[in-house]
């Protein structure tokens, strides 16, 4: 059985080794257990008044079909109340970028060389009213 939850400290350091990020100290986040074991998870931070930066692990792609996408969703848009996601993508992580493009994230730029030599770092964005996986755009006429 999959759960979703909000990550405890532990849990961010759990992702955090899945994830190529520091920790900020306004780290949190929401983590899918399987049979309480994590297996994937977002971490949301650095945190203004109308976006935050997500970065996720995701080492069971099940996890995707039963809903965790809309879960992280809900918490950004509906109980944090912020408008825009942020995603910093190595170039070269093929699997991230495919699925980022997939759930509609739109590359805002590029940093040349930002993760190594000839590895550019992209910038993705997602805003709320342009999201088709956010339930509450689909409510809306």
């Amino acid at each position: 059985m999959i759960r979703f939850m909000p990550a405890t400290q532990n849990a961010l350091k759990w992702a955090n080794q899945h994830i190529e990020c520091s920790l900020a100290e306004d780290a949190r986040g929401i983590i899918a257990l399987r049979d309480d074991i994590p297996v994937a998870a977002y971490i949301l931070q650095n945190w203004t008044e109308t976006s935050v930066q997500a970065h996720q692990a995701i080492l069971d792609p099940l996890v995707l079909k039963h809903g965790f996408f809309e879960e992280v969703l809900k918490y950004i848009f509906d109980e944090a109340g912020r408008e825009l996601i942020i995603g910093l993508t190595p170039a070269d992580n093929a699997k991230a970028v495919k699925l980022n493009r997939h759930y509609g994230f739109k590359e805002h730029s590029r940093i040349p060389n930002a993760v190594r030599l000839g590895v550019d770092m992209i910038i993705f964005t997602m805003h709320r009213d342009e999201c088709s996986y956010y339930e509450g755009n689909r409510h809306a006429a």
